[in-house]
């Protein structure tokens, strides 16, 4: 999910640029972004999973044209330092579920989809689907030992990858220094370097990683009356979080 209000929090360095800006590199892409992405699109068009794995093609066909080699990084095994926030997660889902079936039952079938939509979840067999199309399109991609967001960050900090393909604000706290978010098939996209941020918020990495835990994360309880514009003054005036 991401640092909490992080995005918007950086609007002032966020880029619009076009996926052609970056031809010819290596890009990581957190497979699970594009999976809910497309589990979005297809529960809110047929209330179902049917167009997932085509949506997902897709995506890999955009960055095909664009001459971007894919390096598609899945989840792997759940971290128990996240079952507080998995179970959460769970609820909310629940609760969709509940309300799409409500819906339903009223004759309500966009908002029915489109609480069918917050319902689901990346399942084993959505999961498959894709890295059999990585492998049918010979893509590499790698299965991160827990999350792929930690895993795209080691891959860029060993140059293995130019950019991360992401919906998630975590890249920049494990030190991503480009990735590119809201990525439409049209090629439209959003670009945040961490270099740009940085100099931005007069913050070293290791203080902008402390804002972005006092601001609320997956791992913690958040705190009270501390957002990401709070996070970003108490680090600022005590410069070290102990």
């Amino acid at each position: 999910m991401g640092i909490k209000t992080l995005l918007p929090f950086l609007k002032d360095v966020t880029e619009n640029s076009y996926l052609d800006s970056f031809k010819g590199l290596v890009a990581a892409v957190d497979a699970s972004c594009w999976l809910h992405k497309a589990i979005a699109i297809s529960y809110s068009q047929f209330g179902d999973d049917r167009r997932v794995k085509e949506i997902c093609n897709s995506y890999l066909d955009l960055l095909e044209r664009n001459k971007i080699r894919p390096l598609v990084v899945f989840d792997g095994l759940p971290l128990p330092g996240k079952d507080r926030e998995r179970d959460n997660r769970a609820m909310q889902r629940k609760q969709q579920q509940q309300k799409a079936d409500q819906l339903r039952r009223s004759g309500k079938v966009t908002e029915a989809r489109n609480a069918l939509a917050a319902a689901a979840e990346i399942n084993h067999d959505l999961v498959c689907g894709f890295i059999q199309t990585c492998r049918q399109k010979s893509i590499d991609y790698v299965v991160a030992p827990y999350e792929a967001d930690a895993e795209i960050a080691l891959l860029y900090e060993h140059g293995y990858v130019d950019i991360a393909i992401s919906e998630d604000s975590d890249l920049l706290a494990y030190g991503c220094q480009k990735v590119l978010f809201k990525l439409r098939l049209d090629g439209v996209c959003e670009v945040i370097e961490l270099g740009k941020v940085l100099q931005h918020l007069s913050l070293t990495q290791e203080e902008f990683l402390d804002m972005c835990i006092v601001a609320g994360c997956d791992y913690l309880e958040n705190v009270r009356g501390i957002g990401i514009h709070t996070a970003h003054k108490l680090v600022t005036k005590e410069k070290q979080i102990s």
